[in-house]
C-alpha cells in the first residue's frame, strides 16, 4: 500500500530536520494556537519522543497542549501527568517545576503549586514565566500585592526574546 499524501510529506519533513528543530517547530505551532496547528505540533513530538523518550521538553510541550485541547480540570490534569513525567527524569527540569506550578494553582492546589515556583527558583532559572505564572497563582487566592509584585518582575529588565517575550506580554496584558 501506498502512503497517503499526507503521510508522504510528513516523512519527508521528519527525515529533514532534527529533532531539536521539530521541538522548536512544535513550540511555534502551539503558539499558534489554532487546532490544526496544535495537531502538526503533536506529530512533531510524537516522532521526537519515539526517538528520544528521555527528552524532558517533549513532555512539557505534550503538557501545554493537553491544556489547549481541554481548557478544563480534566486538561489540567493530563498536563500534570506529562510534567510529572518530565521531572521524574530529570528532577533539576526548572521549566517542568514552572509550568506545574501554573498547572496546581489553576487545580487550586496552592501550596503544592507555590513548592514548584519556589522550586524553580532555587535552580536558578531565566525564565520570566516563573514570576508570571507565581503571580497567577497569587491572584488566583486573591493576593493582589503579591500579584503585582510579581508581574513588576516579569516586566523588570532588558528587553526579553522568545519565550520570555511572550510572558511580559503576558503580564503586560494583566496589568
Amino acid at each position: 500500500d501506498w502512503p497517503s499524501m499526507a503521510t508522504y510529506q510528513r516523512q519527508r519533513m521528519f527525515a529533514r530536520y532534527s529533532n531539536d528543530e521539530l521541538l522548536e517547530f512544535a513550540e511555534e505551532r502551539i503558539d499558534e494556537g489554532s487546532a490544526g496547528a496544535v495537531q502538526v505540533a503533536r506529530e512533531y513530538l510524537e516522532k521526537v519522543v519515539l526517538e528520544e523518550p528521555e527528552r524532558v521538553e517533549v513532555y512539557k510541550q505534550f503538557a501545554r497542549i493537553a491544556m489547549a485541547q481541554q481548557a478544563n480540570e480534566q486538561g489540567l490534569r493530563e498536563a500534570e501527568s506529562h510534567l510529572n513525567t518530565a521531572l521524574q527524569i530529570d528532577p533539576k527540569y526548572a521549566d517542568g517545576y514552572i509550568l506545574r506550578g501554573f498547572v496546581l494553582a489553576n487545580l487550586r492546589r496552592f501550596d503544592e503549586s507555590e513548592a514548584d515556583f519556589r522550586k524553580a527558583e532555587a535552580l536558578g532559572v531565566d525564565n520570566l514565566w516563573l514570576w508570571n505564572n507565581w503571580a497567577r497563582q497569587q491572584w488566583l487566592q486573591g493576593n493582589k500585592k503579591e500579584t503585582l509584585d510579581l508581574y513588576q518582575r516579569t516586566l523588570a529588565g532588558e528587553r526579553p526574546t522568545g519565550r520570555n517575550l511572550r510572558a511580559r506580554q503576558n503580564a503586560f496584558e494583566f496589568l
